[in-house]
């Protein structure tokens, strides 16, 4: 758990930490991902609440395994197609994404989406 920690990125190697089941990053001031995020294949529950993020990296959609992203009260414009890639997904939490496009694939989704 590296949440409330002020942080404000992630380094590119979080992508070697392959292993990593739960990634709870929520509460920090992180505006972006690296793109080696996708490289977490064995990722279950990513937690990115309550932070500064205004884009995902594309790569997010290599993440296979993964069933709960929490992407609340962020400043998220738009959501990558990518998304549509993660066919374990079960819970996807927008809310408090004021700024927000609403893709119309979203509605597609075999998931739990708040927003």
């Amino acid at each position: 758990h590296l949440h409330n920690n002020r942080l404000t990125s992630l380094p590119n190697h979080i992508g070697t930490l392959s292993h990593l089941r739960k990634l709870i990053l929520s509460h920090n001031q992180i505006q972006s991902l690296p793109p080696t995020i996708g490289n977490l294949h064995n990722l279950i529950e990513f937690d990115l609440r309550s932070n500064l993020l205004t884009t995902l990296p594309t790569t997010i959609g290599t993440l296979t395994n993964l069933r709960y992203l929490d992407l609340r009260d962020n400043k998220l414009q738009h959501l990558p197609e990518q998304i549509q890639n993660l066919p374990n997904l079960e819970k996807l939490d927008l809310r408090i994404n004021k700024n927000l496009i609403i893709p119309t694939w979203l509605h597609k989704l075999n998931c739990v989406v708040f927003y």
